[in-house]
């Protein structure tokens, strides 16, 4: 008899079917540019959308394009939108010249940029936290200081040792999904869990996730699921998650591009 597909496996196959179609379509280099631009919009008004921040997309893109805040926001609001465009400048940057930089490094140089300024203690930005922290959001096991460098440095080397031989999807989501369950900072844990899938994704040349801010609780309710599930690294409602948003990002991309 043979095995029938899971929906992780199905929802793995289409992507990689929508992957092919856009790979056939002939854009310019300046196209490319364009779309890269307009889409990491979505991404930065959707990972602070998700935090609370009440931007909306066009005063995010307004934001970006002339660099002067937004009249009648907050100064924090503002900041979190321009730290977090270096943030994913700073991660694109990685990827297009293929830098190499130690796994623990690169997560708190991302936390450095995307929470400058942020913090009421400005010691807490790009260092890993010294008091247990609480979370207020998915309840996602958290630990004590004294084994945020233990758990960390375990992350890493899941991260060495299966990059070459679990599928990209799957490492990224385990990886940024066992980051959220360490919560190793004071605060930003899920933007930079969020920078960090998308960088792992980008690495293997997938598109970013971007997540619907009004679905948000199908997100934070994947967390929870996984967390329930049994196996430290075992995460199948978030990996299912994350691959269908991924394959609707894939689908609306060969949609609107085709059209054009």
């Amino acid at each position: 008899m043979v095995r029938k597909a899971t929906k992780i496996e199905t929802y793995l196959a289409q992507i990689e079917e929508q992957r092919t179609l856009l790979s056939q379509i002939d854009l310019s280099d300046y196209e490319i540019a364009n779309l890269r631009q307009f889409n990491k919009v979505k991404e930065i008004y959707s990972s602070n959308a998700i935090e609370g921040n009440t931007f909306t997309e066009n005063e995010t893109a307004i934001l970006l394009e002339t660099g002067m805040p937004i009249v009648g926001k907050v100064l924090k609001e503002n900041l979190e939108i321009v730290n977090l465009s270096k943030a994913i400048d700073y991660s694109d940057d990685l990827i297009t010249f293929d830098k190499s930089i130690d796994f623990n490094n690169l997560i708190l140089n991302m936390h450095s940029i995307a929470m400058a300024g942020l913090l009421n203690d400005p010691s807490a930005v790009g260092r890993f936290i010294q008091v247990r922290n609480l979370l207020g959001g998915p309840s996602t096991d958290t630990n004590s200081s004294q084994a945020i460098w233990l758990y960390m440095k375990e992350l890493e080397n899941v991260y060495e040792t299966k990059r070459d031989s679990l599928h990209p999807i799957f490492l990224a989501c385990i990886i940024s999904y066992r980051f959220v369950c360490i919560h190793p900072f004071v605060d930003g844990n899920d933007r930079v869990s969020r920078l960090l899938l998308n960088y792992i994704l980008g690495k293997y040349g997938y598109l970013s996730v971007i997540i619907n801010p009004d679905t948000k609780h199908d997100y934070y309710k994947a967390l929870e699921d996984s967390n329930k599930e049994k196996g430290y690294f075992k995460c199948d409602s978030y990996i299912e998650y994350i691959c269908s948003v991924l394959l609707k990002r894939y689908r609306d991309e060969v949609e609107n591009l085709s059209r054009d």
